[in-house]
């Protein structure tokens, strides 16, 4: 199992400041793709109670599986991967149950900014609701990554902004509002 630290900020964007900053950005070292997260966890939430993400994600017809533990409010994470054969509806992991509750799939552009600090313009597609988000991951480096998040609002004419929730947290939310859980009653 591999085992990594990853820091991020991330910015809930509009549909139009989403286009604006892809249309700004989009030249040099980018890469697009789709991917697609399966997102696991107890009858209980019991992982998401312990800030912990448990996912399976598709991405390049290969299946890799992350559990996340969140600290400091999301601002960094330690991620140990796992290799996958096949998309399991539940299994065991560290004696608990853990089972199939959705997915979210993602249209990704990624953008090499610097050695080091990668920003992400994603199109998330989950429940029936589409949101648009900027994620910035860098390896060291919190001013730079903080001189990056200023330039990136300066460019889509934002003062502020509040760094928002990770995909999982806004995905659960969604999930245990009420207003889709009949979607994925079949995992239950």
């Amino acid at each position: 199992m591999l085992t990594e630290i990853e820091h991020e900020k991330k910015m809930m964007l509009t549909e139009e400041e989403y286009a604006r900053l892809t249309r700004l950005l989009v030249g040099g070292d980018v890469k697009r793709y789709e991917q697609t997260n399966f997102y696991y966890d107890t009858a209980d939430d019991g992982l998401r109670k312990r800030n912990v993400t448990l996912r399976i994600r598709l991405k390049n017809g290969k299946l890799m599986g992350t559990r996340k533990t969140h600290f400091a409010g999301n601002l960094y994470s330690v991620e140990e991967h796992f290799r996958v054969a096949e998309l399991p509806v539940g299994f065991c992991v560290d004696h608990e149950y853990v089972r199939l509750k959705g997915s979210l799939r993602t249209e990704r552009t990624e953008i090499l900014l610097t050695e080091g600090v990668t920003l992400f313009l994603d199109r998330n597609s989950y429940l029936e609701v589409t949101d648009y988000e900027l994620e910035l991951e860098y390896t060291s480096g919190e001013a730079v990554a903080e001189g990056v998040m200023l330039l990136l609002r300066h460019l889509i004419g934002r003062k502020a902004a509040t760094l928002s929730e990770c995909k999982s947290e806004r995905f659960f939310r969604r999930l245990t509002s009420g207003e889709r859980r009949e979607a994925y009653a079949i995992h239950s």
